[in-house]
């Protein structure tokens, strides 16, 4: 049987876009893409992005 996870994860290599959802207060100059981004954050019941770097 097929189980599904609620919980959806994300990786990226930007350390700023993992730092600017930790603490979007202290990226007031992306307050736009921060809004767009809870949008898209609030489709999923759990949500996590990791930074993942190039080698």
């Amino acid at each position: 049987m097929l189980q599904l996870s609620a919980c959806q994860v994300f990786g990226t290599d930007c350390k700023d876009l993992v730092s600017m959802i930790q603490d979007p207060g202290a990226w007031l100059n992306f307050s736009t893409e921060l809004g767009e981004l809870h949008k898209f954050k609030s489709r999923f019941p759990e949500f996590s992005i990791v930074f993942i770097p190039r080698n």
